[in-house]
């Protein structure tokens, strides 16, 4: 779990497509948490990877989404 301030989405959390594919999470239910999704490139170094990207309009949102999903993330 990722959640950094980047653009105009100061609060959100990557999840990897990759664990999505393999049925780790299931994005539909875990979007009515979220003000908007997308997925985006994850640039950290030598760890390039495509994210779904869940973002919230505050850090505690962010925070509830976190704790209902920790299982999953």
């Amino acid at each position: 779990m990722n959640m950094t301030a980047r653009n105009s989405h100061p609060f959100s959390i990557d999840v990897p497509v990759r664990e999505r594919r393999a049925g780790a999470i299931h994005i539909e239910p875990m979007m009515m948490w979220c003000s908007s999704v997308f997925r985006c490139e994850d640039w950290r170094p030598r760890n390039r990877r495509e994210v779904v990207r869940f973002c919230f309009r505050s850090e505690d949102q962010a925070a509830q989404f976190a704790e209902a999903w920790r299982p999953r993330l």
